[in-house]
């Protein structure tokens, strides 16, 4: 039996093309908590979005746990490392074109304090490895909005790296379906399982980094 398109809410990217990671937050409140409704500058607020700069899973996890969802992070990232360590771990993590590119658009001292809480944390179950196929069926199956993170660029075939988050709508045999907040925006992209992993797990298949949230 194929699985079901889930019927989660699509909201887009804003003008600045920088608040994907609040796109799908909210979609993923939406879904759970139909009646309620997060203005784009709340969700800024709770996932420490500075203004020009990327937005990191680390505040976002956390709000999400203070809410009492059941968040799963399945990532490669270290984040006991990183906030031990801070710029040496990620330059012995990412290759030189993905370090300077989230040092030019990241707070990276603000991160590593979030990383220490995130770790102190006993509401957010962290799995240090890179996400599977298997992984991401399974936790959909038993009721979670999956959220991943990829590049972008790769997704689109084009050179070049651009960090981007979209929401999982549809796992099938050989196809995944996700919104995409853009831009531009499309609601229910689909793309090979293939080429979506791949640009998942850029630039190798071993740092696919998935989120998984349920309401409890």
């Amino acid at each position: 039996m194929s699985a079901e398109m889930l019927s989660i809410p699509f909201y887009a990217n804003t003008k600045d093309n920088l608040h994907c990671v609040q796109a799908a937050l909210k979609s993923v409140l939406k879904f759970f908590m139909p009646s309620r409704n997060y203005s784009f500058r709340y969700l800024d607020a709770v996932t420490n979005h500075q203004k020009g700069k990327y937005t990191w899973d680390t505040a976002m996890l956390l709000f999400l746990a203070k809410l009492g969802f059941t968040v799963v992070s399945i990532s490669s990232f270290d984040y006991r490392k990183f906030a031990k360590n801070k710029e040496k771990y990620l330059q012995s993590l990412w290759t030189d074109e993905i370090y300077q590119d989230q040092k030019k658009y990241s707070d990276f001292t603000h991160e590593q304090q979030l990383a220490g809480d995130l770790v102190r944390s006993k509401q957010v179950k962290i799995v240090h490895r890179s996400a599977r196929l298997s992984d991401m069926k399974l936790l959909q199956r038993s009721g979670h909005i999956l959220l991943i993170s990829l590049n972008v660029c790769a997704l689109d075939t084009r050179k070049g790296y651009s960090p981007h988050m979209v929401v999982i709508t549809k796992i099938g045999k050989n196809s995944v379906c996700f919104h995409d907040p853009g831009n531009p925006a499309v609601r229910n992209r689909k793309a090979s399982i293939k080429k979506f992993l791949r640009a998942a797990g850029y630039p190798n298949d071993a740092s696919v980094d998935l989120i998984a949230i349920k309401k409890c």
